[in-house]
């Protein structure tokens, strides 16, 4: 893309940035004003809710009080005594009942007029009455009290039975002292109400009766019709559902008293005791349209611990955000204007700048092309004219750069030469595209322009198994080194350790060429299998050892168990193998403790005599033997401890015999860890300075 397509477009980018900008801080202040609504609807809910649950609350213990009333007391009493005298009782309160209920609803019985007129019906009446008025509405459906018999004594008005110990209401009140019940339709009162019944006793604390009082659903509704009144927005919409999920009160009329919308997606999300989110409308009226829905759930208060019912607080977005929406859509609108006007100071000041910076494009084209004589003229005393003359400043250091790289890559080319080392670059195909004068002397004067892998390997593919470190070097541009077998220009085999590194890159920094220094290590390699040998030698001796010889780990677990170990013990190495030498029943109390003593002494490294131990064979015959333990420590081994069990007679031969092997394992590492080192230092220095002659050829100023 050209400097004018990116000056304007920059331009435009910064104008369409400003409005892209006020749009998010418009976005922004939405959802914190989202937040905002939703914490404080919220605790407008909780607060709501636990009115609520005081009201119930204040109910009980208003009613819990009264149930000491001197007149209820002694109502109650008198009716449990005269059932008391009774012979056959529930014969008796089955008769009555079945009268009460056959009775024409609008009839009365002398038996209900008689409980109807007595005192304490009378003053029930009166208490429902001094609610009434105070609030305007009815907001006890009914009350009634039964003696201890189920049966009733006292009611403000006909109920639908004479018995009402069959009912769960009185069963629990008798049992738990108190019961609330859900909002359910009340057949009496003819209401939707809440049962509340509450045991009564008497002055020793015995059962004495129960109360019921019918709590009118309005009353609940009520606290919610005064909430609303003092909320903040006017398109709030309350809701109240029972804990299934029925919907007791909605005042959006989206849902019908009683609905069950415990399938609903929204009512699935109301998790928690309270909080807020977005829920899309359900009702066919409001399809569509979404809304922030606050909640919170039912907690109860003190002993009353409530039942589990969920306010809901709910507000149109669209009339929400209404003042939101319109700052984003004057915000969209600038922006517009602001991309329009930013085009034309955009496309002069593009002019100004891209047509001095041609000139320099046509004079680096020519460079290029290897035109060194090449010279800018731009007379301008601002930035670009100083580009200029720095541009004819840096052609003139290039010519000289030039002259000091030719004389620079002729002091390298003779240092290379110096060095004893076979020494090639590789480039990316794998062609050998440089060598020194050894490499040429092993492979041939003929191996530059020829496969890395034709010379050194004479094949006529690249080694296996792919990728070879050469590769490998290209692919990361790290530093790789291996072993390998070559075969000379006379057919003779020779091993070499290989260090491949990156020596040159292109301009976007990708490897062209890898620097191979390949040092001899035939000789090493000879001794390293004359160490083999040894060790062979060494393991042979110890599998045809007349003595045991066996080797444990630090912890004291069997590694090895040579023969003569099991002809000594009886036991054989699968038996021991992996296993506390405590536990294989060689030794005996004595020989353990000394054993853990010496094997101690053997880790720290402390120097220590032979030890006597007494071998208990598996034919339980017993052995005197001589013991001698050390710790074993060799590169990328674990460390373990190697102990000799030996007869006094044949001990000097043995540990002479095995330290003389020990010495020359020994040796033979340290020798292969000197020579390793060296050449890990000179293939660093010699590829750092190959680097840094490639990177003066590349970047001549």
């Amino acid at each position: 893309m050209k400097i004018r397509q990116k000056l304007i477009l920059g331009f435009v980018g910064i104008a369409s940035l400003v409005g892209v900008v006020g749009i998010m801080c418009v976005n922004t202040s939405q959802k914190a004003l989202q937040k905002s609504i939703g914490e404080s609807s919220v605790a407008l809910a909780v607060e709501t809710m636990d009115k609520i649950d005081r009201n119930i609350y204040y109910t009980i213990e208003e009613f819990q009080a009264y149930c000491s009333d001197l007149v209820l007391q002694e109502t109650v009493a008198k009716s449990n005594r005269e059932f008391e005298k009774l012979e056959n009782l529930q014969e008796y309160i089955n008769e009555k009942n079945n009268e009460w209920i056959s009775a024409q609803k609008a009839a009365t019985t002398l038996l209900m007029q008689e409980l109807l007129n007595n005192k304490l019906s009378e003053e029930l009446r009166n208490k429902m009455g001094f609610h009434e008025e105070k609030h305007g509405y009815k907001v006890f459906g009914e009350v009634f009290v039964t003696n201890k018999y189920g049966a009733i004594a006292a009611l403000t008005e006909k109920t639908s039975d004479y018995r009402q110990d069959d009912e769960l209401w009185w069963e629990k009140a008798r049992e738990d002292g108190l019961y609330v019940g859900d909002v359910e339709y009340d057949e009496s009162s003819d209401i939707y109400s809440t049962a509340i019944a509450i045991r009564s006793n008497d002055k020793e604390g015995n059962l004495n009766g129960v109360v019921k009082v019918v709590l009118n659903i309005e009353e609940t509704i009520d606290i919610i019709r005064k909430t609303k009144e003092v909320t903040r927005y006017n398109n709030a919409q309350f809701k109240l559902l029972d804990r299934n999920g029925k919907t007791l009160f909605d005042e959006s009329g989206e849902f019908k008293f009683f609905e069950d919308i415990s399938n609903c997606e929204f009512f699935k999300k109301l998790a928690g005791d309270n909080g807020y989110l977005r829920k899309k409308a359900e009702n066919e009226k409001k399809e569509g349209k979404i809304e922030l829905l606050a909640f919170a759930r039912s907690q109860g208060h003190n002993d009353y611990k409530g039942l589990g019912w969920i306010l809901t607080i709910e507000y149109r977005t669209a009339e929400l955000f209404a003042p939101v929406a319109k700052l984003r859509n004057i915000m969209l609108s600038t922006s517009l204007v602001l991309t329009i006007l930013a085009v034309i100071p955009g496309i002069l000041i593009s002019n100004y700048i891209s047509r001095p910076l041609s000139k320099l494009k046509a004079a680096m084209d020519k460079i290029g092309k290897g035109d060194m004589d090449i010279h800018v003229d731009i007379k301008r005393n601002d930035e670009i004219g100083q580009l200029g003359n720095a541009f004819n400043q840096m052609v003139e250091h290039r010519k000289q750069a030039e002259e000091t790289l030719r004389i620079s890559e002729g002091k390298l080319g003779a240092m290379l030469r110096a060095i004893a080392d076979d020494i090639a670059v590789i480039d990316n195909d794998l062609n050998i595209i440089w060598t020194n004068d050894v490499a040429k002397e092993i492979f041939g004067d003929d191996i530059v322009g020829r496969k890395c892998y034709e010379v050194y390997h004479k094949r006529n593919k690249p080694c296996e198994p792919y990728p070879c470190p050469t590769l490998q070097a290209f692919e990361d541009g790290n530093i790789h080194q291996y072993e390998t077998q070559v075969t000379d220009k006379e057919g003779k085999n020779r091993y070499i350790h290989n260090i491949a590194n990156v020596a040159l890159r292109d301009e976007s920094g990708k490897p062209t060429g890898v620097l191979e220094i390949c040092r001899d290590i035939t000789e090493r390699k000879q001794t390293e299998e004359a160490l083999r040998v040894s060790e062979r030698k060494y393991s042979d001796l110890v599998q045809q050892s007349p003595d045991a010889i066996i080797s444990l780990d630090k912890i004291g677990n069997f590694l090895s168990f040579n023969p003569a170990a099991e002809r000594m013990s009886g036991f054989s190495a699968q038996e021991v193998i992996g296993t506390h030498f405590t536990k294989v029943g060689i030794l005996d109390k004595e020989s353990i403790l000394k054993s853990l003593k010496e094997f101690g002494l053997v880790l720290t490294g402390a120097e220590r005599q032979p030890f006597d131990l007494i071998i208990t064979h598996k034919d339980k015959s017993r052995v005197h033997m001589e013991a001698n333990g050390r710790l074993i420590k060799q590169k990328d081994r674990k460390t373990w401890i190697q102990v000799t069990l030996r007869d006094i007679t044949e001990r000097l031969h043995a540990e002479q015999e095995l330290e003389k092997v020990n010495k020359d394992l020994e040796s033979a590492v340290w020798e292969l860890r000197r020579a390793n080192k060296e050449l890990q230092e000179f293939a660093y220095i010699t590829a750092h300075d190959l680097k840094n002659t490639a990177a003066g050829n590349r970047n001549p100023r």
